[in-house]
């Protein structure tokens, strides 16, 4: 009876240093990336380009956000434009080269977008209660020291590389499991913008499966009208 008491202790012990450090760590990057002043913005417009890895084109895009999760992503490619939208629910997917029928994707994706930049802060999407956010421990990430916390589920899991010494998110890594194997994407923030406040990523590497493919440079921010539902449910391209 004294041993498991004993064990126990120290297994509440543990849990208990975790729940400290987790929210140390929360707080710490609420504070560095200035959460209190996103407080009162319900959607917001960023607009910049991304270069493909090995390429020097500058190709444009627009990110309108609404809270907590709905997107519409667009951009222009040698004159032809490209739509993804997300509604909270189901991903949709419009280019000349699919035809002009928009057409469902993995929800997936967008969801990591939608976390990965959620207005409201790195962790203040979890769809559906499905993921359980814990503390992982400290490490270093493109040889800087961080703090990892991670949302994690059977399948999916959404690791965020946190700088222990400015405390901003220097890495969000999404891993996934499908057709019996795991794949990852992931963003690289190299540097932030001051919007009203809030720190912003302004300069992000993305990778997939652990090749960079773009680079992407966000160069206006704005808060717009509050954006019509349907932007971001089945995109047609006269709208």
């Amino acid at each position: 009876m004294k041993i498991i008491s004993i064990a126990t202790l120290i297994v509440i012990s543990c849990l208990s240093v975790d729940a400290q450090d987790l929210q140390t760590v929360l707080n710490k990057n609420s504070a560095a990336l200035g959460l209190d002043a996103r407080k009162t913005l319900t959607n917001l417009h960023s607009s910049g380009h991304f270069i493909m890895n090995g390429t020097e084109t500058k190709i444009p895009f627009t990110l309108i956000q609404a809270k907590p999760d709905k997107l519409r992503i667009e951009t222009t490619v040698f004159g032809f434009r490209a739509i993804q939208t997300y509604d909270g629910t189901n991903a949709w997917s419009l280019s000349f080269t699919q035809g002009i029928e928009a057409v469902k994707t993995d929800p997936r994706n967008m969801e990591f977008i939608a976390a990965a930049t959620a207005i409201d802060g790195p962790f203040s999407v979890n769809k559906n209660n499905k993921y359980l956010l814990k503390y992982i421990g400290s490490d270093t990430y493109q040889e800087k020291p961080v703090e990892i916390i991670m949302w994690s589920s059977r399948e999916e899991r959404l690791i965020y590389y946190i700088n222990s010494e400015n405390w901003l998110v220097d890495g969000v890594r999404y891993e996934y499991h499908k057709n019996g194997g795991w794949y990852s994407m992931e963003y690289r923030i190299k540097s932030y913008r001051d919007f009203l406040g809030t720190m912003f990523p302004k300069e992000v590497s993305a990778l997939k499966n652990g090749v960079e493919m773009v680079s992407l440079f966000v160069t206006h921010q704005e808060i717009p009208d509050s954006p019509d539902g349907s932007k971001f449910g089945k995109p047609s391209f006269t709208m």
